[in-house]
């Protein structure tokens, strides 16, 4: 890993721990310390003492010793993140509440009426499937665990939002397309839609209400809070699976999630109005 990765890992680590951002002296221990660079350098570079440096960098240890569940010094920096990268990189937000700016948080479990409906359904024939935007991915490995634990969320507890988060590269999408193939007939209707163009709520609800009501726009809601209620009641009546992925455009450059641009702020308001939903049963 060079610097910048080992940067944007830790900053994601502080942020989901603190809802905080590194600031600039943390990232300047960061740099010196893959850079073998002494305290007493990043003091004389921030106009501070040695011994304030060591405590914020002792505090910074902590918070990154706690977010991996393992000790992390100065010494073990980079091959500590290194795992994390590639070997536990999966947290999962599940309905999606806002703490500090970031989704984390646990929906409670239905009771198990609630499951035995889901199952009981799951050989009812599928209304509609549309994947087009999703990737090809001819070969997948592994992720025994993960896939388990998702499938317990969506079917079992049946939590309404799940969201993938991790470094770009470490296999998010293929996951998500693995967990559609083995769960997708357990739903009523299934769509896959790239947000990689970010593009407006309205837009997105306008594509999502399409595929689902099977209309042309022309016989669609017009205004924002219109399509929204019409989305809302499709979603009360039907099982919908629905995979929203490139979400990072949504977010300020240079800052992870629950960061949204200005311009896509209702997608917030969206999200929780999914969140507040009633299943149905």
């Amino acid at each position: 890993m060079d610097v910048q990765e080992v940067l944007r890992l830790a900053d994601h680590l502080v942020f989901t721990k603190t809802g905080k951002h590194l600031d600039d002296l943390q990232e300047a221990i960061l740099r010196g310390s893959l850079e073998n660079e002494k305290y007493s350098q990043v003091a004389d570079e921030f106009h501070c003492s040695e011994g304030h440096v060591k405590d914020i960098a002792s505090d910074l240890w902590k918070i990154l010793s706690d977010a991996l569940g393992e000790e992390v010094r100065k010494s073990n920096l980079r091959s500590t993140l290194k795992r994390q990268k590639y070997s536990n990189f999966l947290n999962f937000a599940k309905d999606s509440v806002q703490i500090n700016n970031i989704n984390v948080c646990h929906e409670p479990p239905l009771s198990s009426d609630d499951s035995v409906t889901l199952k009981n359904n799951k050989n009812q024939p599928l209304l509609r499937i549309n994947l087009d935007d999703a990737p090809d991915i001819s070969e997948f490995f592994g992720r025994i665990e993960e896939l388990a634990t998702l499938k317990d969320w969506i079917l079992e507890q049946r939590c309404r939002v799940v969201m993938l988060l991790g470094m770009s590269g470490i296999g998010k999408t293929a996951l998500a397309v693995k967990l559609v193939q083995e769960i997708q007939e357990n739903f009523d209707a299934v769509i896959w839609q790239s947000l990689e163009t970010a593009p407006a709520l309205n837009e997105l609800l306008i594509n999502l209400l399409q595929f689902l009501l099977d209309k042309p726009t022309n016989q669609l809601p017009v205004t924002l809070n219109e399509q929204l209620s019409e989305l809302m009641r499709i979603l009360r009546s039907q099982r919908c699976l629905i995979i929203l992925d490139d979400f990072q455009t949504l977010f300020n450059s240079g800052q992870l999630a629950g960061n949204y641009q200005s311009s896509f702020e209702n997608y917030r308001f969206f999200f929780k109005k999914i969140r507040n939903e009633k299943p149905i049963r």
